[in-house]
């Protein structure tokens, strides 16, 4: 049984949750706004992003006790461009990519959950010559509260 399997039975850890749905919010050109902060350690299930910006970067970063922060970056052109189109259990993916009407949606289902150390910040960052609207984000994350009490519930 892996450690995922056994947190309803442990103790220290919650379940954090983002949920913007329609209409979103705009992020001005060239600039980026985190969507979701955790400064503690932990696992990011999943989530999906619906843009409106076919150049829009949504990053996933985390810390790493070996490597220091760690990031993801995905936009929609780059992902279709690489043929990232269909489920994808170990990485992200393009569910919709829509240029004529300018709808994108990337997906992050991992059939292992991605751990953090340190922290983890999700945000989406427009490109230098136009704004993005997120139409909806949604993510998950196993979130370790008290380090103590989880390593405790372990023994």
């Amino acid at each position: 049984m892996d450690l995922i399997s056994m947190l309803p039975l442990l103790g220290g850890w919650s379940f954090h949750v983002v949920d913007i749905r329609p209409p979103g919010f705009e992020v001005p050109a060239g600039k980026r706004h985190i969507v979701a902060e955790i400064d503690k350690p932990g696992w990011l299930c999943g989530g999906s992003v619906y843009l409106k910006h076919k150049l829009a970067t949504v990053e996933m970063a985390a810390g790493d006790p070996s490597r220091g922060r760690q990031a993801l970056r995905l936009k929609p052109a780059e992902m279709y461009a690489a043929g990232c189109v269909s489920p994808n259990p170990v990485g992200p993916w393009l569910s919709r990519y829509d240029e004529t009407t300018d709808d994108y949606v990337i997906i992050f289902s991992p059939s292992i959950f991605l751990p953090f150390s340190r922290s983890g910040t999700i945000s989406v960052e427009a490109p230098p010559d136009a704004p993005v609207r997120v139409v909806a984000l949604y993510g998950g994350a196993y979130v370790i509260e008290d380090a103590d009490a989880f390593v405790r519930s372990l023994h």
